[in-house]
């Protein structure tokens, strides 16, 4: 889990450091966006896509945060569009965070390169009923919020 540069003793760990730097790789990073955002009562039938694609949803809420997240994983070398369908969900506010991590598949942080690979966090408006496009080798949170 935790290694020291030029002290490794199998690959991959999920965080690298030396004396003076941290490195989380990529799969830190989705172990950390997973246990974050995580739900108690699972919805089924919220996020659909093609039987036949490189995709992976779910969708959960959390009894104790009151909030909803989606999440969306695209293992393939090209974006993949998702219908969403929140109306069964009463008063979710049209405000929604979404987190996305991605890059190519070769991409990692290194001690040279430590920012390659990072989640990026914007604010979205969500409708009850929607599409969207997830990029290539990625992972998608979007967190929902009752109103």
């Amino acid at each position: 889990m935790l290694a020291k540069k030029d002290h490794i003793q199998w690959n991959p760990d999920l965080i690298y450091f030396d004396n003076t730097r941290i490195v989380p790789t990529a799969n830190y990073f989705v172990q950390q966006l997973f246990s974050q955002n995580s739900g108690d009562t699972y919805y089924d039938n919220i996020i659909s896509f093609a039987n036949e694609s490189d995709l992976s949803a779910s969708c959960v809420s959390n009894s104790k945060t009151k909030k909803v997240f989606l999440k969306i994983v695209n293992t393939g070398k090209t974006d993949q569009k998702v219908a969403i369908n929140t109306s069964s969900f009463k008063r979710l506010s049209s405000n929604a965070v979404k987190t996305e991590l991605t890059g190519n598949a070769r991409d990692k942080n290194t001690f040279e390169s430590p920012e390659k690979v990072l989640p990026v966090t914007n604010n979205i408006k969500i409708k009850a009923k929607m599409n969207l496009l997830v990029p290539a080798n990625s992972l998608t949170i979007i967190k929902l919020t009752h109103k």
